[in-house]
């Protein structure tokens, strides 16, 4: 799991090469969008912004089990099939094909769950179409 909250978190995973680039910048206009509408009138720098408080962007890898996120805060058995989404679009960057999760915590934090496909057994996909 790649938790992202700051600028700086987007330039070590770029530099990690964990990622596609293509796909690193896909979440960076994502999260320039976040700060320009959280920093409206704050007159934060993009480098010292942070989503601490407001949210988060998480990439799920292979190896995540969708069922098991508490790490992010969500419930202990059934992870992120216990959530009513926002919404859930499917996007394809490059050959990869990943479903954009927006879970709203509250009024002030959301997270973008980003799932990829590859990691979606039935119940998931099935869970995915009936909240799309």
């Amino acid at each position: 799991m790649i938790i992202i909250k700051t600028k700086k978190d987007l330039e070590i995973l770029r530099r990690s090469k964990v990622l596609k680039d293509y796909f690193i910048d896909f979440i960076e206009i994502n999260f320039i969008r976040q700060y320009e509408i959280l920093n409206e009138d704050k007159n934060i720098i993009l480098e010292e912004f942070s989503l601490n408080n407001d949210g988060a962007f998480i990439i799920l890898e292979s190896k995540d089990n969708v069922r098991k996120l508490d790490e992010i805060g969500l419930d202990l058995k059934c992870g992120l099939l216990s959530t009513t989404p926002e919404a859930i679009r499917t996007i394809i960057i490059g050959e990869k094909t990943l479903y954009e999760v927006l879970v709203l915590c509250n009024n002030q934090y959301a997270l973008y769950i980003y799932v990829p496909d590859n990691i979606v057994d039935e119940e998931t996909l099935e869970w995915i179409n009936k909240n799309k």
